[in-house]
């Protein structure tokens, strides 16, 4: 398993094991405020997924597809699994589902320090929210999947310097740098 999959492992468990009410929805949206919080003030993603604007706000479109499609990495499934969710109509074309944990240890060993304190925060604001709040979140004027969704459509790319703002440490720069190295080491296979 790569460390990016370990990383994107540790922290499923992480919100099946400390929040309320995990389903597909609030996970797509969990991995995005994590990885935005964190391009926010690192300059780079943590999962490396692109997120997407569908109607039901931003999701990683990679991990969409490996889960509808049955294509996990074997360690995913050997930790948790996706099951349909039956309150909802099986013709759903999104897939709805809810995680059920197989292990609930979860190592932190392969996240760092700050990624440890990004993933804390974002359990923090949003443990006890439903699906329909955490959407709510998601849709707020001026977010990332609000802006790209009025200027470009649904179904686009959700560019992560959307969450740079005032708050933001870095100059655009060193972000870009950042950023752009660890695009060329992912899309090279090293992560």
């Amino acid at each position: 398993m790569t460390l990016r999959e370990q990383k994107i492992l540790t922290a499923i468990k992480h919100f099946a094991n400390k929040t309320q009410h995990l389903g597909r929805t609030k996970l797509f949206k969990l991995l995005y405020f994590w990885d935005f919080r964190y391009f926010s003030k690192h300059g780079k993603s943590i999962t490396g997924f692109d997120y997407l604007t569908y109607p039901f706000g931003p999701v990683p479109e990679e991990l969409f597809q490996e889960i509808i499609n049955n294509k996990l990495p074997k360690e995913f499934n050997d930790n948790f699994v996706f099951e349909d969710d039956k309150d909802i109509d099986t013709d759903d074309k999104y897939k709805r589902f809810k995680i059920r944990l197989l292990k609930k240890e979860i190592d932190f060993d392969c996240l760092t320090k700050y990624e440890k304190d990004a993933l804390d925060e974002v359990v923090e604001i949003f443990k006890e929210c439903t699906a329909k709040d955490i959407v709510e979140s998601s849709h707020l004027p001026n977010t990332p999947w609000s802006k790209t969704k009025d200027e470009k459509g649904m179904n686009q790319i959700i560019d992560y310097y959307l969450a740079i703002d005032k708050d933001t440490p870095l100059d655009i720069e060193e972000i870009r740098e950042r950023f752009s190295l660890q695009r060329a080491f992912t899309h090279n296979g090293y992560n």
